[in-house]
């Protein structure tokens, strides 16, 4: 999470260029939260973790209608890049300070989030963390979800080669915990602690009981360079190509290699122009209520 948090990282471009997620994630959301025996349902207020530049801090204003959200995130690059929306401010935290830093009482969110950022995370700091902040009784839900690599929809051969930008060229520049998302958070860790949480429930989209995906994109090749450009593993990518550019300057930038591969396996449409990207993710959300 370190490469997020460096003053050089492109803030501007993560925000312009990352999926955000579809209103599908949001119903899960609303009707686990809505739909509890503890006297559960309010939307008043909520807290988004490790928010970056507010993709889903926004949505919980927007799609969920809660009436104030807060945005904890380290980075101040990201704070200032982030979304905006009169019913959401954002405020400098990380996952094991997150209860202070919103400079609220204990006890006092309907909702904690969490998104695309809790493979970083310390877990049991933030399961306390969480704890603290959640209205108890059943009445607050803690959310947290993931996004592990995705597909290309309309190619095969484009789908490996998306595939194997993120599992291969750019293996060895990965942060090890990268893994667990891709994992699918299946690790014990991601497990709500017992004595703090009740009702869990682990979902994936797309499955058997949830069989429409919540996210997916149609990019030209341009987008999806972009999208490409995000990954912490590319800067980390970056910063070894500069310090060994003396002794083995690169041919051809990694995005730019990668997507020209992309671009000949997709072909043309009828008129001759570059096809578009047709990407979907699976997505692992977690869900729990604080007893």
């Amino acid at each position: 999470m370190a490469t997020f948090s460096d003053s050089d990282y492109n803030s501007d471009g993560y925000r312009s260029n990352r999926p955000d997620y579809g209103p599908g994630l949001y119903s899960l959301i609303r009707d686990y939260h809505c739909g509890g025996d503890g006297g559960g349902g309010a939307l008043d207020m909520a807290a988004d973790v490790a928010c970056g530049t507010g993709q889903a801090t926004v949505h919980l204003a927007t799609m969920l209608g809660v009436k104030t959200v807060v945005g904890i995130e380290p980075s101040e690059a990201m704070r200032k890049a982030a979304a905006r929306h009169p019913s959401v401010t954002y405020v400098a935290g990380t996952d094991s300070t997150a209860a202070t830093a919103t400079g609220r009482p204990p006890h006092s969110f309907d909702l904690v989030t969490a998104a695309q950022c809790v493979h970083w995370f310390a877990m049991p700091a933030f399961f306390a963390q969480a704890a603290l902040m959640l209205k108890r009784g059943g009445r607050g839900t803690l959310a947290f979800w993931g996004y592990p690599v995705g597909y290309i929809k309309n190619s095969p051969r484009a789908s490996e080669l998306f595939r194997d930008y993120f599992f291969n060229r750019l293996g060895p520049h990965w942060d090890p915990r990268r893994r667990l998302l891709d994992a699918a958070y299946e690790d014990a860790r991601f497990v709500p602690t017992a004595g703090l949480f009740r009702d869990v429930q682990r979902i994936t989209i797309p499955s058997a009981h949830h069989p429409l995906p919540v996210m997916r994109r149609t990019w030209t090749l341009e987008q999806l360079a972009a999208y490409f450009r995000t990954a912490s593993a590319y800067k980390t990518y970056q910063g070894a190509v500069a310090a060994d550019a003396a002794a083995n300057p690169p041919a051809t930038d990694l995005v730019d290699a990668v997507v020209a591969e992309i671009a000949d396996a997709l072909g043309t449409d009828d008129n001759g122009a570059p096809r578009t990207v047709d990407v979907e993710w699976p997505v692992i959300l977690v869900l729990a209520r604080a007893v």
